[in-house]
């Protein structure tokens, strides 16, 4: 009997790896049941919360380790906090969607649940298990970036907007996830195209990294475009820096990459007029002139006046307007009785009418689920953000190295997208990367 728990438990930690490969198919079935079926209720929906349960079990299974048993009580934490939170709305919220509170507790509970199971995964496979992950993902990422070049060289690509706006997203419906998903994944791919990259000959391992770039121009979010920049520049300064530090004493050919990486950049800086980013920001643009300029029409406004238009301006082009929503929530968050400010509003606030989130993952997270709620879900990154500050302290020449940084980046990536433009904690199909990418990286740091 114990050898057939010990089975399922290693088969459980093997698909956890292999999950991510499973991702993109998902999101098309995802597609493909919305668009073709016409149902909200997605095969991909059903198999991830199927996981998220598989996981719940074995998050209990492998807590009989005591090492493991601060993972469990974070978890059992979190649940009691939201049957706490679904108890008060039901109590104070009028009108309410039991259904839409449920689908966004799992939503959220999903990201934080992976996260324990991956952590514990990660920690209990070998090294040389665990760092096929990175391979993994590339698998996933190469999958992606086919489907945005068939889509493209067939003209079948969904647009990323409902509007006006350009882009595409291939046969995968939700453009600002996929875009995330992308970013987040990005300096992973960098790295591993590094690591592979030690003569001029293996320049095909920057395919995957150029697939990822193409879909993310293509998506024409400011999100992929920012990865782009963010994660090839951060490339370009730690290959100089472990080019001059390390010189001949590793395998890695930091000059050939650097190189690779400087032509990428230049490349990206020439087409970038070109893009549907860049079309998407003037649009954004001229409405908001054109909305500044009715505005001013209807009355005279003095110059402090046309000072906060502008700062709204800019602020509606960084967050896509979704500051409107914030301003809305804090509203509702001012008028909510005590039990909710401690607890959370839940999905969309004490709406009258129709709910609205704000897109923005940690201020969804706050009104949603109140000041214990939002403390109890963030403890786990602020924990491991001081703890990975602490191991840079004290071994700061074998941690602050391209491997290293690019992870880290990824993991920055994913909480400013959070923080910017949601769909990273309230999406599953972007909760999985950056949840594994964290944990990959807690565990080969040894930080927990």
């Amino acid at each position: 009997m114990l050898g057939r728990l010990q089975t399922i438990e290693k088969n459980i930690e093997t698909f956890l790896l292999y999950f991510i490969i499973l991702q993109p198919i998902l999101d098309l079935l995802t597609t493909f049941c919305i668009l073709v079926l016409k149902i909200n209720v997605t095969a991909g929906m059903l198999v991830r919360f199927l996981v998220m349960f598989i996981s719940g079990i074995y998050i209990l299974y492998k807590s009989k380790e005591k090492e493991n048993r601060k993972y469990l009580y974070y978890f059992v934490s979190l649940i009691v906090i939201f049957v706490i939170n679904l108890l008060i709305n039901i109590t104070f919220k009028h009108p309410m969607s039991i259904g839409s509170e449920i689908k966004l507790t799992l939503k959220v509970s999903y990201a934080f649940t992976m996260l324990l199971a991956y952590l514990i995964a990660f920690k209990s496979l070998k090294q040389s298990q665990r760092s096929l992950f990175l391979q993994y993902l590339i698998y996933a990422m190469i999958i992606i970036g086919a489907v945005m070049i068939l889509s493209t060289l067939t003209s079948t690509g969904l647009n990323s907007y409902n509007y006006m706006k350009a882009g595409k997203t291939g046969w995968f419906s939700a453009g600002n996830e996929l875009g995330s998903l992308l970013a987040i994944s990005l300096p992973v791919v960098i790295w591993y195209s590094i690591l592979k990259t030690k003569k001029i000959g293996e320049a095909y391992y920057w395919i995957p990294a150029l697939l990822v770039i193409f879909s993310l121009l293509m998506i024409g979010t400011k999100v992929g475009y920012g990865g782009v920049i963010i994660s090839f520049g951060a490339a370009l300064v730690m290959t100089i820096i472990d080019l001059l530090i390390k010189k001949n004493t590793t395998k890695i050919n930091y000059k050939l990459n650097a190189f690779i990486i400087f032509v990428i950049l230049a490349i990206v800086a020439i087409i970038t007029p070109y893009t549907p980013v860049v079309s998407n920001t003037n649009i954004h643009l001229s409405m908001l002139k054109q909305k500044e300029y009715q505005q001013n029409s209807e009355d005279e406004t003095t110059i402090e006046d046309e000072e906060e238009l502008n700062k709204e301006n800019v602020e509606g082009l960084i967050y896509s307007n979704r500051d409107q929503f914030l301003h809305l929530l804090r509203n509702y968050y001012k008028e909510a009785p005590a039990a909710q400010k401690i607890f959370g509003m839940g999905y969309g606030g004490n709406y009258t009418d129709q709910p609205k989130m704000i897109e923005m993952d940690f201020h969804d997270m706050f009104f949603s689920y109140g000041i214990i709620g939002f403390i109890f879900l963030i403890f786990p990154l602020i924990y491991f953000s001081i703890r990975s500050i602490m191991a840079l302290v004290r071994n700061f020449s074998q941690i602050f190295t391209t491997k290293y940084v690019l992870l880290a980046i990824s993991l920055v990536l994913g909480l400013g997208i959070a923080y910017t433009a949601g769909h990273v904690f309230t999406a599953p199909a972007v909760s999985i990367y950056f949840v594994a990418i964290l944990a990959y990286f807690v565990c080969d740091l040894e930080i927990e």
